[in-house]
């Protein structure tokens, strides 16, 4: 994990945003934190200390080279991490591969959230024990899904069901072969997470996977299946976007077209006036 992406791990383990960090640390403004996130410039010295008198628990170590957790006193999460073996789609080389949980002292698996600056970072090391570990944790009471994963949405590409920063959460798909036809799917790629509809399984390694979206504005987008790590059912979904209720649009929309059908004789006599002024208008134009 490199440096960037311990710093997007550490925000999304807090809870807190790019710019909530900003004001914490006394910034005017958040621009020298997201040229960080960006890998545009590396945290000067004076930013690190700044980071490290103000979250005394996070370890430098950790921050600064990547070694021994997150931070430097055991901080109560009540989670352990376990290490599940499973059963993949014939086309992988190593028969297998490893999927990464964490589970409660009650031995519940816990959601765990990837959201989108840590994203780059979970292609690469999804299956990191480490890494999963420093992901945020969370369960939903009543919600049938454990063990899954969380991704934040950086597009609007599903729209209007799937929103940009909308949260879907996801179960495992172990047996590529069986995938539903025409649900939505987070596929996780070497250097991409996308969340796109499959229309069809994946049955050999070098079959075309083509990944549609549901806004028309965006072409589809085809990937080699030897190319795809994972792939996640969508189960849900968060939302802080409701949108408003269009019953007044419906309803302006049903009066337009009302008065269209009872004013047809109308609307044909204004339509042949302006007709007519247009060639008159014409007609001037010409004699000029």
């Amino acid at each position: 994990m490199e440096l960037h992406e311990r710093f997007a791990a550490f925000l999304a383990d807090k809870a807190i945003t790019v710019n909530q960090l900003a004001k914490e640390l006394d910034y005017d403004r958040p621009e020298k934190l997201y040229s960080i996130l960006r890998q545009r410039n590396k945290p000067s010295y004076e930013t690190l200390l700044t980071l490290l008198t103000r979250y005394p628990e996070l370890s430098a170590e950790w921050l600064i080279r990547g070694q021994g957790p997150m931070y430097t006193t055991p901080i109560t999460t009540d989670t352990a991490v376990t290490v599940e073996t499973t059963t993949h789609l014939p086309l992988r080389t190593d028969n297998g591969r490893t999927l990464v949980v964490t589970t409660d002292t009650t031995g519940k698996e816990n959601m765990s959230l990837v959201p989108i600056p840590a994203q780059a970072g979970y292609s690469r090391q999804f299956s990191d024990p480490s890494f999963v570990e420093d992901l945020v944790k969370f369960t939903i009471p009543g919600f049938p899904i454990q063990g899954g994963r969380a991704f934040e949405v950086e597009s609007d590409s599903m729209m209007p069901i799937i929103r940009h920063k909308d949260m879907v959460l996801c179960s495992y798909v172990d047996k590529w072969t069986s995938l539903a036809p025409g649900y939505p799917y987070v596929v996780v790629l070497e250097n991409m997470i996308m969340v796109k509809r499959i229309n069809a399984p994946i049955l050999h390694a070098n079959d075309t996977v083509e990944l549609h979206s549901d806004n028309s504005h965006y072409q589809v987008h085809r990937v080699r299946a030897e190319d795809i790590k994972e792939i996640w059912l969508v189960r849900g979904i968060l939302t802080s976007q409701i949108p408003a209720n269009n019953r007044e649009v419906q309803d302006r929309l049903i009066e337009m077209v009302g008065f269209m059908t009872n004013n047809t004789e109308h609307l044909q006599m204004m339509t042949m006036e302006m007709l007519r002024m247009i060639r008159e208008t014409q007609s001037v134009a010409k004699g000029k």
